[in-house]
């Protein structure tokens, strides 16, 4: 990763995990399923972090992926919370098991 985009995204989204117990973020260039580059973000919180209010962390994405684009970078930030003891809140880098594949339905 460049360090001019990590100049950007680090700084934003410490700040707005912080209060919630961060205790290190990790950025890496990636690529999403669709083989489309992103910013991978590895968000680590402390035992007994306070719950992570969703509102904060989807503004601090927005406005880096605001940032990167006045840089000409349209990369989308995916960021991954990661508690103490490796537990994984939202795990957007795996896919669905199989066993969950196709349950939805449209019910009329």
């Amino acid at each position: 990763m460049d360090e001019g985009t990590k100049l950007i995204v680090e700084p934003i989204l410490t700040q707005a995990l912080k209060p919630f117990g961060l205790t290190g973020l990790e950025l890496a260039d990636a690529v999403d399923h669709d083989g489309d580059p992103i910013i991978q973000a590895i968000a680590r919180y402390r035992t007994n972090a306070p719950k992570l209010q969703p509102r904060v962390l989807l503004d601090a994405v927005n406005q880096a992926m605001i940032r990167l684009s006045e840089r000409g970078d349209n990369r989308f930030v995916y960021v991954r919370n990661v508690y103490a003891g490796g537990r994984a809140v939202a795990d957007d880098f795996k896919p669905l098991s199989k066993s969950r594949r196709g349950k939805a339905t449209v019910r009329r």
